[in-house]
C-alpha cells in the first residue's frame, strides 16, 4: 500500500507538505508525495486529483490511498 499526495509551490502547500511526509515517516508507511506545476485555479487541481490518482494506481499496481496534502 502507499499513501499518495500533491501539492503546489503556492502559499501553505511545501510547509504542509513537508508536515505530512514527516507523519508518514514517523508511521513507517510507503508514500510518495508529488510536486506539481501550479493550477490556473482551485478547480483545476481538484480536477487533476482523479488522473493523478490513476497514473499512481497503474505505476504501483497496488493499493493506493490519496491524502489531501493538508491531512494530519
Amino acid at each position: 500500500m502507499k499513501f499518495i499526495s500533491f501539492y503546489t509551490a503556492n502559499g501553505t502547500y511545501p510547509a504542509l507538505a513537508k508536515q505530512l511526509e514527516t507523519s508518514l515517516i514517523n508511521q513507517g508507511l510507503d508514500y510518495e508525495i508529488e510536486l506539481l506545476d501550479s493550477f490556473d485555479s482551485w478547480r483545476e487541481g481538484v480536477d487533476n486529483k482523479p488522473k493523478f490518482i490513476l497514473e499512481k494506481l497503474c505505476k504501483a499496481k497496488d493499493t493506493v490511498v490519496w491524502l489531501d496534502i493538508y491531512t494530519e
